[in-house]
């Protein structure tokens, strides 16, 4: 993204696709609130 941020080897990661998280590009689970499916 540009922004510097670091994602760690043994972490696991998710990349959000509904568009609504807050911490885009990763998920924070908003997708659960809105209703996304996909």
């Amino acid at each position: 993204t540009g922004t510097g941020h670091t994602v760690g080897r043994t972490q696991r990661t998710f990349l959000c696709r509904c568009c609504h998280s807050a911490n885009k590009p990763f998920c924070d689970g908003t997708h659960k609130k809105v209703g996304f499916v996909g």
